[in-house]
């Protein structure tokens, strides 16, 4: 461990939770709009599958992510290139 990096933990945690927002305030700050699409209510049949897929799966994992705020980004940026890296 980095002991000089360990001194800034309090003041980045302190950072963190004084500038946070919500996904929903988040979305609105990054796409302009008041739209939050959920994936599940768009592609219903697909995410039922996924979900019985995850629920099969042998081994455990982190759940879903931000995926219905990450598909608002992509949706209504146009972006045409996308890198979501996971940490799962």
């Amino acid at each position: 461990m980095n002991k000089n990096l360990e001194n800034t933990r309090d003041e980045s945690t302190s950072w963190c939770k004084n500038n946070s927002v919500t996904k929903e305030i988040a979305l609105q700050n990054i796409i302009g709009v008041d739209e939050n699409k959920k994936l599940v209510d768009i592609f219903p049949n697909i995410m039922q599958e996924a979900a019985n897929k995850a629920d099969n799966c042998p081994f455990e994992m982190g759940g879903e992510g931000a995926i219905s705020f990450l598909y608002n980004i992509v949706h209504h940026t146009a972006a045409k290139n996308i890198l979501e890296t996971g940490v799962a």
